[in-house]
């Protein structure tokens, strides 16, 4: 097996802790984690994408809504392969300031409503890192939110705040030394 690396990583967020496999093969990344068993694209797949995508939304020119019947033959992103995109991108530039989707899990990865651990996710659900929530406390308006501080497939260390009482999203940012 020529030009296979294979990496081993353990982090402790809080209480949960967790491991990582990352296997690189010629030149694309394979990453797997205790949560999932999502690949992310190779560098080939996701020009492809890429492309196909910009094509998109030239033809788009700005348009908020369409018919999918408009949309040329060949040019029709899906949402499968926008969250290809977008994870192969937080992979390979990973940004400061991030905008994901928790989802509340238990140590199989099915969902659990009450439990602390979570995935943070793409909108379609493909996995970005695996974390926890501290104590939950609440707004000026009466909103519930929660510290959440995640382990993400980019390798980088990310924390903020899930609000959980307005929808299944946060706002996070990288860690301080974790840059």
């Amino acid at each position: 097996m020529s030009g296979l690396t294979v990496h081993f990583a353990t982090r402790s967020i809080f209480a949960a802790i967790y491991f990582c496999l990352v296997i690189e093969r010629n030149k694309g990344a394979r990453v797997y984690d205790c949560m999932t068993t999502q690949s992310i694209i190779s560098g080939a797949e996701y020009a492809r994408l890429k492309k196909r995508w910009e094509r998109f939304e030239a033809w788009r020119n700005g348009r908020t809504s369409y018919q999918s019947s408009e949309v040329p033959k060949g040019l029709n992103v899906t949402n499968e392969e926008r969250s290809q995109i977008e994870q192969y991108e937080f992979v390979n530039d990973p940004p400061q300031k991030y905008f994901v989707y928790i989802r509340r899990v238990n140590c199989d990865g099915e969902r659990e409503e009450k439990s602390l651990r979570v995935q943070a996710t793409t909108w379609a659900g493909d996995v970005l890192g695996v974390g926890m929530l501290g104590y939950s406390f609440r707004d000026n308006f009466g909103g519930e939110r929660y510290p959440v501080r995640f382990r993400a497939i980019n390798g980088k260390t990310y924390s903020g705040t899930y609000y959980s009482s307005a929808g299944d999203y946060a706002r996070v940012r990288v860690v301080k030394g974790d840059k």
